[in-house]
């Protein structure tokens, strides 16, 4: 039986309510954030944001980072194609904005980002996958999540690997969307 009155812990992160807005690209914007925290959510996060915007200080993408106090605890869901990459934004992510989670996005099935090997198609080398997740885990001082799919397709369902590797890398919690990214 779920106790709703159970804290729930992610790294050093306490929750005082068990109920988390996904992050959602085009949705989960700061007015859409705030009643989400007004109706009761326990964490937040932000739709995700490109890590190459990130590094290049592009104005559209670091203003969807932009939250108040009142959005805490709030996550920054991050994509991208390359360690290097990531570990950068998830560095400029922490440093300047101060958020309580950054969010690993492996869980996009749109071509746009999946094409330039971001999003869920990580799923289809999960060696990248785990240099990616390590390079961000060691970037921050602050929990580290995944989003992720099964899979690519119904041949390659990878996410009970996926998780017991991204959990020993440091992963502090993993949220599945459990369709593959053939089914989008």
């Amino acid at each position: 039986m779920f106790d709703i009155n159970k804290k729930i812990q992610i790294g050093n992160l306490k929750l005082d309510f068990p109920f988390f807005l996904a992050p959602m690209a085009g949705v989960t914007d700061y007015a859409f954030r705030v009643i989400a925290k007004e109706f009761g959510a326990g964490v937040v996060y932000s739709e995700f944001v490109s890590a190459h915007g990130i590094i290049r200080k592009n104005e559209k993408t670091l203003n969807m980072i932009k939250f108040s106090e009142f959005e805490r605890p709030i996550g920054i869901q991050i994509f991208g194609d390359t360690p290097e990459v990531m570990e950068n934004a998830a560095r400029v992510v922490y440093e300047k904005f101060k958020p309580d989670l950054i969010d690993i996005n492996y869980g996009c099935p749109v071509p746009k980002v999946t094409k330039k090997g971001a999003g869920s198609a990580a799923l289809k080398d999960l060696c990248l996958m785990e240099d990616i997740t390590e390079a961000v885990v060691k970037a921050v001082d602050i929990p580290v999540t995944v989003k992720m799919r099964a899979g690519w397709n119904s041949e390659n369902i990878v996410s009970t690997q996926a998780g017991i590797n991204l959990e020993k890398i440091g992963i502090k919690a993993i949220t599945l969307h459990p369709r593959t990214t053939v089914q989008m």
